[in-house]
């Protein structure tokens, strides 16, 4: 087993963040929310004004349920037989902890709340990958886990 890098990390990332945005175009569409701002036109297809289409509470509702599909994907997966997102187990990546077992829930869901920090510190949590023996970032030393690769 190596290290999972973080060009392949990367990649991983961007085929979940693919899944996820489907997953969140779904739920949307089934609440019918709207993301992005509607315009009211007028009859010669000129914006009169520029309206939001959804409420703070629709918003605030939104976002919420954004968060938890996000949460629940990474640490369901993450915690799972598995041990990885789908974008993780095509690239043959898994996550252990530091034992080389898999990952619970809880560990789970600390490193998902954990790579928010690692996004917030402009990205540097995410860069940390690149440049640490055992190609962590910033969420797995806090979560205590490993990205590994399967040779």
């Amino acid at each position: 087993m190596k290290y999972g890098g973080f060009w392949i990390r990367a990649v991983s990332w961007l085929i979940d963040g693919i899944i996820v945005s489907i997953c969140f175009a779904i739920v949307h569409k089934l609440f019918d929310l709207s993301l992005g701002v509607h315009f009211q036109l007028l009859k010669n297809g000129v914006a009169e004004q520029m309206e939001s289409f959804y409420t703070a509470p629709e918003v605030m509702f939104l976002t919420i349920l954004s968060i938890g599909i996000s949460w629940l994907y990474m640490a369901g997966f993450i915690s799972s037989k598995w041990q990885a997102t789908p974008g993780m187990k095509i690239l043959s990546l898994k996550v252990v902890n530091y034992g080389g077992e898999r990952v619970s829930f809880a560990r789970a869901t600390v490193r998902y709340i954990a790579s928010w920090v690692s996004g917030a510190l402009f990205m540097l949590g995410y860069v940390m990958v690149a440049f640490t023996p055992r190609k962590q970032a910033l969420h797995d030393y806090i979560a205590e886990t490993l990205v590994l690769r399967e040779a």
